[in-house]
């Protein structure tokens, strides 16, 4: 499958209850499909670019499910964008 704009490369948010995070899979733009996300589910009083750095510190762990590139291209951005607010 080939991504579009309906669909794209692997890359699963999982957020639990204690308010951490995990991806499994970090495909190639899966950092801006999550803003995407994100921006649209917060309330209109909220600050979308303190939830954004909020969300991405929550993620403590990425799982890469196999070495294909649609499943691990994203991660260098993931952790640049970490590195860049104050994340470890």
């Amino acid at each position: 499958a080939v991504p579009c704009k309906h669909r794209n490369v692997t890359g699963m948010y999982l957020r639990m209850n204690n308010g951490n995070s995990m991806m499994l899979d970090v495909g190639e733009g899966t950092v801006g499909q999550l803003l995407q996300v994100w921006k649209s589910t917060l309330p209109k009083s909220a600050s979308a670019v303190d939830e954004y750095h909020s969300r991405l510190l929550g993620i403590k762990a990425v799982w890469i499910s196999h070495p294909h590139a649609d499943h691990h291209l994203g991660l260098l951005r993931l952790l640049s964008e970490r590195s860049a607010i104050g994340g470890s």
